[in-house]
């Protein structure tokens, strides 16, 4: 199956420059995309009133269902790093009871979507992979890219570049820094979960911690620490202590290169240097 999603252009122009990583939807009743959308299936972003910007692969997937209030309140905490909807939208939100998170790979921006039904005021679409998408459906080219991006900036909308995407390096884990994870101490590992050892995985509580994986960070120090499996973070906060110490700015890049069964040896690779 495929998917069309229906946004507002702020929220479009985050998923292009690599800021929203993860699109979800509240809803008070269930409706799709609720447990709809599978691992591996494609999306497809169309502008509210306007034509289709981008294409993505639907990496990881949770659905909540029977919210009540304090589990929107606890999402909001937990996933709006990765989501960025700002507080009026959560606001609107309290009382729903269904929650999709879809984490995005593989962004694109694209030119045409696939033939779709009119959906007045229906915000997401499910389409047979029969559907007619391509040729209907071409990615950009790297000048039509620049100069869409141009034409957003001039619209009033935002740069979009996609650079912020996750890359593998011959067997290295490269993964880009956000404010964001330089703020709070972390970095994502959604996009190469699969890369660590499934018993690393543990719950949101220190009582319900995974078999650690060890960190050798550049510089020294030994760090042993498992993977909140909810958030796909490390829980060690050892981040934090050194980002400052090497001065790690937003671009620049983690590199995890695997040191041993269990290991992985942490350098930092500056923005304004090729891995």
């Amino acid at each position: 199956m495929i998917h069309v999603a229906i946004l507002q252009h702020a929220y479009l122009e985050a998923i292009l420059d690599g800021r929203k990583t993860v699109e979800m939807r509240l809803t008070r009743t269930n409706r799709v995309p609720f447990e709809a959308v599978e691992v591996g299936e494609r999306l497809f972003f169309k502008r509210s009133g306007g034509p289709f910007r981008a294409t993505a692969i639907a990496d990881h997937v949770l659905f909540m269902g029977d919210l009540k209030p304090r589990d929107v309140v606890r999402i909001r905490r937990d996933y709006n790093e990765w989501i960025g909807a700002d507080g009026a939208f959560w606001q609107s939100r309290r009382d729903c009871r269904f929650c999709s998170l879809i984490w995005l790979r593989e962004v694109e921006r694209i030119r045409f979507g696939p033939r779709m039904r009119p959906h007045h005021g229906v915000a997401w679409q499910c389409l047979p992979e029969s559907a007619d998408v391509y040729p209907r459906c071409a990615v950009l080219r790297e000048d039509e890219t620049k100069a869409q991006a141009v034409q957003d900036q001039q619209s009033g909308g935002l740069s979009s570049s996609n650079t912020a995407n996750t890359r593998v390096l011959d067997g290295a884990i490269l993964i880009p820094l956000t404010e964001g994870n330089l703020r709070h101490g972390h970095v994502y590992l959604t996009r190469h979960i699969d890369r660590f050892p499934a018993d690393a995985l543990g719950g949101p509580t220190r009582a319900l911690v995974g078999k650690p994986v060890r960190l050798h960070f550049e510089g020294g120090e030994v760090v042993e620490t498992d993977i909140v499996a909810s958030r796909r973070i490390f829980r060690s906060r050892a981040w934090r202590t050194w980002f400052a110490r090497r001065g790690a700015e937003p671009g620049d890049r983690v590199r995890l290169d695997p040191h041993g069964p269990r290991g992985f040896r942490v350098t930092l690779v500056p923005a304004r240097v090729s891995p």
